[in-house]
């Protein structure tokens, strides 16, 4: 959300935005698509359907594991 914002205000280019992403953390699949799809001139378009499955499906263990983490503690 906040690379579209970046891009969309025209606070960053997109490769900027991708960039500052990376560096705030591990981000999945599904967001560095996103965040490579921008264009400052259009529209924000979702990744596909099948990036986003396989974005999540390789997610899943670290989303599982913090949330086992946390229910411990």
């Amino acid at each position: 959300m906040s690379a579209a914002y970046l891009v969309k205000t025209g606070q960053a280019t997109p490769r900027e935005a991708l960039l500052r992403n990376l560096s705030v953390g591990p981000p999945s699949l599904e967001q560095l698509a996103f965040a490579s799809g921008l264009d400052a001139y259009s529209g924000v378009d979702r990744p596909a359907p099948l990036m986003v499955a396989i974005s999540r499906t390789l997610d899943a263990p670290r989303r599982i594991w913090v949330n086992l983490r946390g229910s411990y503690r």
